[in-house]
């Protein structure tokens, strides 16, 4: 059986949990596992309750954080309070977390049947 991720070394071989994300991670150019967990647990005391409520990040690409919004007033929101944001991520972390935030709104579901 062919892996296209990992080496059949790699597939067959014991190692940690920690080991594989990494790999994964950097195999699909997410970052390094330990600044996900960073951005994804520090999300809503960066961000406050109520903004969390309306803004998700959803990737890390590279150094740019991928922020979804509920509308478009939420995007604005999360536009003006990037450096903030960027500054409390950081907090606590040696290195550094994400140096852009860019802001997607989320689509609205159809409801038609």
């Amino acid at each position: 059986m062919t892996d296209k991720y990992f080496s059949e070394d790699e597939r067959d071989s014991a190692k940690p949990l920690r080991a594989s994300l990494d790999k994964l991670a950097t195999t699909f150019g997410l970052g390094d596992v330990e600044t996900i967990v960073a951005i994804f647990q520090g999300w809503n005391a960066a961000v406050g309750e109520t903004i969390s409520c309306h803004a998700t990040p959803v990737s890390l690409d590279g150094t740019v954080l991928v922020v979804e919004a509920d509308n478009h007033q939420w995007a604005t929101q999360i536009r003006l309070l990037a450096p903030q944001i960027l500054r409390s991520l950081a907090d606590g972390h040696p290195g550094p977390v994400a140096t852009e935030v860019r802001v997607v709104t989320r689509r609205k579901r159809s409801t038609r049947n």
